[in-house]
């Protein structure tokens, strides 16, 4: 499923996962693509994409209970790692 204009891409993977790709046009560095579950981050996207200089895409893998959110990136902390929790 493709979500215009947003250009976010929705696809089955199996086993309850979606895979969520969410292009981020140019100038938009500093958002992360994270994983939320009961309300808490549980990872963050590794898999950025650059198309060209103005486009990029953000892929994430999310099971069932899990939601996918665009955040501002915040270098105070540590970015987290797949699995790692806050």
């Amino acid at each position: 499923m493709r979500i215009a204009p947003f250009n976010i891409i929705i696809s089955n993977e199996g086993d309850g996962q979606l895979r969520v790709s969410v292009r981020l046009p140019s100038g938009m560095q500093d958002v992360l693509l994270v994983a939320l579950q009961d309300g808490e981050r549980v990872y963050q996207a590794k898999s950025y994409k650059t198309i060209d200089e103005s486009i990029c895409y953000a892929t994430l893998i999310i099971g069932p209970s899990m939601s996918a959110h665009i955040e501002e990136a915040d270098y105070s902390t540590q970015p987290l790692e797949k699995g790692d929790s806050n």
